[in-house]
């Protein structure tokens, strides 16, 4: 992918990297099937996923919190869950038709034999 097919899928100029996560994002959290490395398929999806896809790259852009600091040991540690929140929240809002369900089944086991 090039910032050419960012441009020819009516995307604003975006960082390349982080369109191709956004894609992933979506391939792993959503039943869409398309291929990243096809600009004319990622041309026909719908308008709701390239806006998804403009509001990930904005979250991405966001500074990180400093959730705690140390200064004799020069260290600092960063809260990552406001990004998390914020993508979650908008796939709520512009993919839900297509996202994956949160619940996991596992089979049951006869806790008397192994």
């Amino acid at each position: 992918m090039t910032s050419e097919d960012i441009k020819n899928m009516g995307l604003p100029d975006l960082d390349v990297l982080t369109v191709q996560a956004a894609f992933e994002w979506i391939l792993a959290n959503t039943t869409l099937e398309f291929d990243i490395n096809n600009p004319d398929e990622l041309k026909t999806l719908p308008s709701c996923v390239k806006l998804f896809v403009i509001k990930f790259c904005n979250v991405l852009d966001l500074p990180v919190g400093v959730s705690s600091e140390s200064i004799g040991g020069m260290s600092q540690s960063f809260d990552n869950t406001q990004r998390q929140w914020l993508v979650s929240q908008y796939a709520d809002e512009l993919l839900s038709e297509y996202m994956k369900s949160g619940v996991k089944v596992f089979r049951a086991q006869n806790r008397w034999s192994d």
